[in-house]
């Protein structure tokens, strides 16, 4: 960061096209983006063009935040364009403390990291928040799935476990058991 007031990067991928997760566990065994320095930030791989991220920087000047791109295994056409915005403390368009992702607009989509409609997997040991702002003269947030490749909502909305599509998997709150989702959750708060 070039100032002590600087508090956060908005990190935006132009481009982000790296190998894509192992089929099994979904790790990013060959390739990862990794962030250092600042708030924790899980490493991500895959096709992640047009998604962002927010890093908390710290305050003061000494808190260096590096983005590396480390690239191993097949051959592959790897490419990146990352931009990244520096951003004031006192910006009020800086996002909460916490947020990884950061949504702003009375209308838009929320996509988890690698998320590509025909071939992304959802990648694992991914734990963070999502926030998305309230607009001016807005009370409240509704969301809906959006369709998937081939035109249908079966398999827009999916979890670990959840391979027959949306209706596989029920929504439960604060379940335990069995049924309980003990390894992909989505945690909405206040929702009803």
């Amino acid at each position: 960061k070039t100032h002590p007031d600087i508090c956060q990067l908005r990190l935006d991928f132009d481009n982000f096209v790296t190998v894509g997760p192992e089929p099994m566990n979904h790790m990013c065994t060959n390739d990862q983006f990794i962030v250092s320095g600042g708030s924790p930030v899980p490493s991500i791989c895959g096709v992640n063009s047009g998604n962002h991220m927010y890093v908390d920087a710290g305050i003061g000047s000494n808190s260096p935040v590096v983005l590396t791109f480390v690239t191993s295994g097949p051959n592959f056409p790897r490419t990146w364009k990352v931009k990244v915005c520096q951003i004031p403390c006192s910006a009020t368009y800086k996002a909460d403390d916490g947020c990884l992702q950061y949504y702003t607009g009375v209308s838009g989509q929320i996509k988890s990291f690698n998320y590509e409609p025909t071939s992304g997997l959802h990648l694992s040991n991914q734990d963070y928040s999502m926030c998305v702002r309230i607009e001016r003269n807005f009370c409240g947030i509704q969301y809906s799935q959006c369709v998937d490749a081939a035109n249908n909502r079966t398999h827009s909305f999916t979890i670990t476990g959840n391979t027959l599509g949306q209706n596989a998997v029920a929504s439960m709150i604060g379940s335990a058991g069995p049924n309980s989702c003990n390894a992909d959750w989505l945690i909405i708060p206040c929702a009803s």
